[in-house]
Protein backbone atom coordinates (compact mmCIF):
# COMPACT_ATOMS: atom_id res chain seq x y z
CA UNK A 1 0.00 0.00 0.00
CA UNK A 2 1.23 3.71 -0.72
CA UNK A 3 1.70 6.13 1.50
CA UNK A 4 -1.23 8.48 -0.39
CA UNK A 5 -3.04 5.45 0.36
CA UNK A 6 -2.56 5.27 3.78
CA UNK A 7 -2.86 8.28 5.02
CA UNK A 8 -6.45 8.39 2.85
CA UNK A 9 -7.14 5.42 5.12
CA UNK A 10 -6.44 7.01 8.28
CA UNK A 11 -8.80 10.02 7.22
CA UNK A 12 -11.63 8.07 6.44
CA UNK A 13 -10.82 6.00 10.15
CA UNK A 14 -11.18 9.51 12.08
CA UNK A 15 -13.95 10.18 10.81
CA UNK A 16 -15.68 6.94 12.02
CA UNK A 17 -17.98 6.93 15.15
CA UNK A 18 -15.86 5.40 18.39
CA UNK A 19 -17.81 2.20 18.01
CA UNK A 20 -17.39 1.20 14.51
CA UNK A 21 -13.47 2.61 14.64
CA UNK A 22 -13.05 -0.29 17.37
CA UNK A 23 -14.30 -3.03 15.32
CA UNK A 24 -12.12 -2.13 12.47
CA UNK A 25 -9.08 -2.28 14.98
CA UNK A 26 -10.08 -5.00 16.91
CA UNK A 27 -10.27 -6.61 13.16
CA UNK A 28 -7.07 -5.61 11.80
CA UNK A 29 -5.27 -6.76 15.19
CA UNK A 30 -6.91 -10.41 14.74
CA UNK A 31 -5.06 -10.23 11.07
CA UNK A 32 -2.03 -10.07 12.77
CA UNK A 33 -1.77 -12.35 15.66
CA UNK A 34 -2.10 -15.86 14.33
CA UNK A 35 -3.61 -18.61 17.21
CA UNK A 36 -0.74 -21.07 18.69
CA UNK A 37 -1.33 -24.37 17.12
CA UNK A 38 -0.20 -27.55 19.29
CA UNK A 39 2.34 -28.28 16.59
CA UNK A 40 3.88 -25.21 17.48
CA UNK A 41 3.49 -25.37 21.05
CA UNK A 42 5.21 -28.95 20.95
CA UNK A 43 7.69 -28.88 18.42
CA UNK A 44 10.80 -31.15 18.82
CA UNK A 45 14.22 -29.59 18.21
CA UNK A 46 15.95 -32.05 15.44
CA UNK A 47 12.87 -33.30 13.95
CA UNK A 48 11.51 -33.70 10.41
CA UNK A 49 7.84 -34.31 9.76
CA UNK A 50 6.74 -36.75 7.68
CA UNK A 51 3.90 -36.41 4.47
CA UNK A 52 1.64 -38.06 7.29
CA UNK A 53 2.94 -35.58 9.96
CA UNK A 54 4.89 -38.47 11.74
CA UNK A 55 8.59 -37.33 12.99
CA UNK A 56 12.38 -38.78 12.39
CA UNK A 57 14.65 -38.11 14.15
CA UNK A 58 18.20 -39.11 13.52
CA UNK A 59 21.69 -38.19 15.31
CA UNK A 60 21.38 -35.69 17.91
CA UNK A 61 23.71 -33.87 20.34
CA UNK A 62 24.56 -35.02 23.21
CA UNK A 63 22.67 -34.38 26.66
CA UNK A 64 24.02 -31.19 28.27
CA UNK A 65 26.99 -31.46 30.90
CA UNK A 66 25.26 -30.77 34.10
CA UNK A 67 26.82 -27.85 36.08
CA UNK A 68 25.47 -28.47 39.28
CA UNK A 69 27.04 -30.64 41.07
CA UNK A 70 24.45 -33.65 42.61
CA UNK A 71 23.84 -33.68 46.32
CA UNK A 72 26.89 -33.98 48.57
CA UNK A 73 27.35 -37.35 49.89
CA UNK A 74 25.76 -37.42 53.48
CA UNK A 75 23.17 -34.48 52.47
CA UNK A 76 19.30 -34.99 53.18
CA UNK A 77 17.48 -36.06 50.02
CA UNK A 78 13.96 -36.66 49.36
CA UNK A 79 13.37 -40.31 48.06
CA UNK A 80 10.69 -42.55 46.80
CA UNK A 81 10.38 -46.07 45.62
CA UNK A 82 12.55 -47.37 42.50
CA UNK A 83 9.37 -48.68 41.08
CA UNK A 84 5.79 -47.46 41.97
CA UNK A 85 2.76 -49.25 42.53
CA UNK A 86 1.18 -47.47 39.58
CA UNK A 87 3.13 -46.72 36.61
CA UNK A 88 3.65 -42.86 36.34
CA UNK A 89 2.18 -41.25 33.19
CA UNK A 90 3.63 -42.16 29.64
CA UNK A 91 4.20 -38.34 28.95
CA UNK A 92 5.85 -35.61 30.76
CA UNK A 93 3.51 -33.44 29.57
CA UNK A 94 -0.01 -34.68 29.94
CA UNK A 95 -1.29 -32.64 26.74
CA UNK A 96 1.20 -33.11 24.83
CA UNK A 97 0.44 -34.23 20.96
CA UNK A 98 3.99 -35.48 19.86
CA UNK A 99 3.95 -36.58 16.32
CA UNK A 100 4.77 -40.24 16.72
CA UNK A 101 2.35 -43.37 16.93
CA UNK A 102 3.24 -44.29 20.75
CA UNK A 103 5.43 -44.79 23.74
CA UNK A 104 5.53 -47.91 24.15
CA UNK A 105 5.96 -49.50 28.16
CA UNK A 106 6.08 -52.71 29.42
CA UNK A 107 2.58 -53.83 31.06
CA UNK A 108 4.77 -55.00 34.39
CA UNK A 109 8.09 -53.27 36.09
CA UNK A 110 11.44 -55.30 35.86
CA UNK A 111 11.77 -57.26 38.99
CA UNK A 112 15.65 -58.22 37.61
CA UNK A 113 18.05 -56.16 35.68
CA UNK A 114 20.95 -57.28 34.43
CA UNK A 115 23.79 -55.49 34.86
CA UNK A 116 25.08 -56.39 32.02
CA UNK A 117 25.54 -52.72 29.90
CA UNK A 118 24.09 -52.44 26.17
CA UNK A 119 24.94 -49.58 23.91
CA UNK A 120 23.52 -48.36 21.57
CA UNK A 121 20.75 -45.65 20.09
CA UNK A 122 16.94 -44.78 20.01
CA UNK A 123 15.99 -43.42 16.73
CA UNK A 124 12.31 -42.12 15.98
CA UNK A 125 11.15 -43.46 12.30
CA UNK A 126 8.15 -42.50 10.89
CA UNK A 127 6.67 -42.19 14.36
CA UNK A 128 8.31 -45.25 15.70
CA UNK A 129 10.85 -46.02 18.28
CA UNK A 130 13.68 -48.38 16.81
CA UNK A 131 17.13 -49.10 17.79
CA UNK A 132 19.74 -47.81 15.50
CA UNK A 133 21.71 -50.78 13.38
CA UNK A 134 25.26 -50.96 13.16
CA UNK A 135 25.59 -48.54 10.15
CA UNK A 136 22.94 -45.92 12.57
CA UNK A 137 19.90 -46.65 9.98
CA UNK A 138 16.24 -47.74 12.11
CA UNK A 139 16.59 -51.06 12.78
CA UNK A 140 14.42 -53.29 15.46
CA UNK A 141 11.29 -52.05 17.43
CA UNK A 142 11.88 -50.83 20.90
CA UNK A 143 9.52 -51.05 24.08
CA UNK A 144 10.54 -49.06 27.04
CA UNK A 145 10.25 -50.02 30.40
CA UNK A 146 6.88 -49.16 32.34
CA UNK A 147 8.33 -46.15 34.34
CA UNK A 148 9.86 -44.19 31.59
CA UNK A 149 8.04 -41.25 30.34
CA UNK A 150 8.74 -39.13 27.54
CA UNK A 151 9.12 -35.62 27.05
CA UNK A 152 10.92 -32.58 26.09
CA UNK A 153 14.31 -31.45 27.84
CA UNK A 154 15.48 -28.15 28.29
CA UNK A 155 16.45 -27.65 24.90
CA UNK A 156 13.43 -28.82 23.53
CA UNK A 157 14.91 -32.19 21.91
CA UNK A 158 12.75 -35.54 22.63
CA UNK A 159 14.30 -37.50 25.24
CA UNK A 160 13.31 -40.56 27.98
CA UNK A 161 12.69 -39.44 31.22
CA UNK A 162 13.47 -41.19 34.66
CA UNK A 163 11.89 -40.49 37.81
CA UNK A 164 11.15 -36.84 36.01
CA UNK A 165 14.72 -35.45 35.21
CA UNK A 166 15.81 -36.45 31.26
CA UNK A 167 17.19 -39.85 31.35
CA UNK A 168 18.62 -39.70 27.79
CA UNK A 169 17.77 -37.76 24.12
CA UNK A 170 16.35 -39.94 21.60
CA UNK A 171 19.07 -39.76 18.71
CA UNK A 172 21.90 -39.88 21.22
CA UNK A 173 24.11 -42.48 22.31
CA UNK A 174 23.13 -44.37 25.37
CA UNK A 175 23.67 -47.43 27.96
CA UNK A 176 20.79 -49.65 28.97
CA UNK A 177 21.17 -53.08 31.28
CA UNK A 178 19.41 -56.14 30.54
CA UNK A 179 15.59 -55.86 30.26
CA UNK A 180 12.62 -58.75 30.53
CA UNK A 181 11.54 -59.44 26.70
CA UNK A 182 8.38 -57.93 24.75
CA UNK A 183 5.41 -59.70 25.99
CA UNK A 184 3.32 -60.02 23.00
CA UNK A 185 -0.04 -60.25 25.05
CA UNK A 186 1.35 -56.86 26.73
CA UNK A 187 -1.64 -53.94 25.15
CA UNK A 188 1.33 -51.51 24.22
CA UNK A 189 3.02 -54.20 22.36
CA UNK A 190 0.21 -55.54 20.51
CA UNK A 191 -0.51 -51.64 19.83
CA UNK A 192 3.00 -51.28 18.70
CA UNK A 193 2.52 -54.46 15.96
CA UNK A 194 -0.56 -52.60 14.54
CA UNK A 195 1.13 -49.08 14.16
CA UNK A 196 5.06 -50.23 13.43
CA UNK A 197 4.59 -53.71 12.51
CA UNK A 198 6.20 -57.21 12.80
CA UNK A 199 9.84 -57.63 13.30
CA UNK A 200 12.32 -57.75 16.56
CA UNK A 201 11.40 -55.95 19.54
CA UNK A 202 14.38 -54.84 21.56
CA UNK A 203 14.15 -54.57 25.55
CA UNK A 204 15.62 -50.97 26.06
CA UNK A 205 14.18 -50.11 29.83
CA UNK A 206 14.69 -46.34 30.32
CA UNK A 207 17.88 -45.64 28.28
CA UNK A 208 20.72 -43.62 29.90
CA UNK A 209 22.55 -40.77 27.88
CA UNK A 210 26.27 -42.68 27.61
CA UNK A 211 27.60 -39.04 28.98
CA UNK A 212 25.12 -39.15 31.59
CA UNK A 213 25.97 -42.61 32.80
CA UNK A 214 29.66 -41.76 33.30
CA UNK A 215 29.64 -38.47 35.22
CA UNK A 216 32.02 -39.16 38.35
CA UNK A 217 29.72 -40.77 41.76
CA UNK A 218 29.55 -38.26 44.57
CA UNK A 219 31.71 -40.30 46.97
CA UNK A 220 34.31 -40.09 44.54
CA UNK A 221 33.78 -35.67 43.53
CA UNK A 222 34.10 -35.41 47.51
CA UNK A 223 37.52 -37.23 47.90
CA UNK A 224 38.83 -35.35 45.31
CA UNK A 225 37.66 -32.02 47.15
CA UNK A 226 39.55 -33.08 50.40
CA UNK A 227 42.57 -34.20 48.22
CA UNK A 228 43.25 -30.95 46.49
CA UNK A 229 41.35 -28.99 49.63
CA UNK A 230 38.43 -27.58 47.64
CA UNK A 231 34.93 -27.39 47.71
CA UNK A 232 32.80 -29.96 46.39
CA UNK A 233 31.13 -28.05 43.86
CA UNK A 234 34.41 -26.62 42.85
CA UNK A 235 36.06 -30.35 42.60
CA UNK A 236 32.84 -31.10 40.41
CA UNK A 237 33.48 -28.01 38.05
CA UNK A 238 37.15 -29.52 37.62
CA UNK A 239 36.04 -33.24 37.19
CA UNK A 240 33.29 -31.96 34.37
CA UNK A 241 35.93 -30.01 32.69
CA UNK A 242 38.64 -32.70 32.77
CA UNK A 243 35.62 -34.73 30.80
CA UNK A 244 34.75 -32.13 28.36
CA UNK A 245 38.42 -32.11 27.30
CA UNK A 246 38.98 -35.71 26.60
CA UNK A 247 35.84 -36.12 25.21
CA UNK A 248 36.44 -33.25 22.47
CA UNK A 249 39.95 -34.99 21.77
CA UNK A 250 37.96 -38.36 21.45
CA UNK A 251 37.91 -39.96 24.49
CA UNK A 252 34.70 -40.34 26.05
CA UNK A 253 32.25 -42.33 28.51
CA UNK A 254 33.42 -44.32 31.63
CA UNK A 255 37.32 -43.86 30.49
CA UNK A 256 37.09 -39.72 30.20
CA UNK A 257 35.45 -40.06 34.03
CA UNK A 258 37.98 -42.75 35.31
CA UNK A 259 41.39 -40.92 33.80
CA UNK A 260 40.19 -36.96 34.94
CA UNK A 261 39.10 -38.68 38.66
CA UNK A 262 39.35 -42.48 39.59
CA UNK A 263 43.40 -41.90 40.41
CA UNK A 264 42.10 -39.86 43.63
CA UNK A 265 39.78 -42.83 44.99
Amino acid sequence: MELGSVCFVCKKMKSLRPIALNLILASMASCTTLPQTAHDRFALTGAALDADGMASIGKVPASPWPSVAPPEPGASETGGEIYAREAPPAQVEADARYPFHLFPRSKSAATIVLTSATYGTVLLDHGCFRRADRKGKPGNLVLFDRNAQIGRDSQGYLAVFDSGKPSARVGEPAIWGGYPGANERDPDVRKLREVCGEGPIDAVGIPSSVRLFSLPYPEWVANYARVKKISYQAAWDRAIACMKRREADGTGGLEARDSCIDQYN
